[in-house]
């Protein structure tokens, strides 16, 4: 994983623009991505669920999928493989979709 990569970042869009919302990460350049560990020490949860949420809180559908989304978040995370596959099945679902 590289150090200015995007496998742990987001972008959002916000009233002031572009915002990036960064999962912390255990550092280690050797270990492949579906090994990665995300830094728990910090309160990353709660600091990404408040800024989507004043972001997105008067979009359409936001209460449809706002519980959902936050309750995904919120689980206790240790792999960020484990924290996008379950992200990316979300939405999957939410949108109709299916892994191709």
């Amino acid at each position: 994983m590289e150090s200015s990569g995007f496998e742990n970042r987001q972008r959002i869009k916000t009233a002031q623009g572009v915002q990036w919302l960064t999962v912390p990460v255990r550092r280690n350049h050797e270990l492949p991505i579906k090994d990665v560990l995300i830094a728990n020490d910090q309160p990353w949860q709660r600091k990404h669920w408040r800024s989507i949420e004043l972001a997105y809180h008067k979009a359409p559908f936001f209460d449809r999928y706002a519980q959902g989304f936050r309750a995904n978040l919120m689980q206790p995370w240790a792999k960020l493989a484990d924290l996008d596959a379950l992200m990316l099945a979300y939405f999957l679902e939410v949108f109709g979709s299916r892994p191709l």
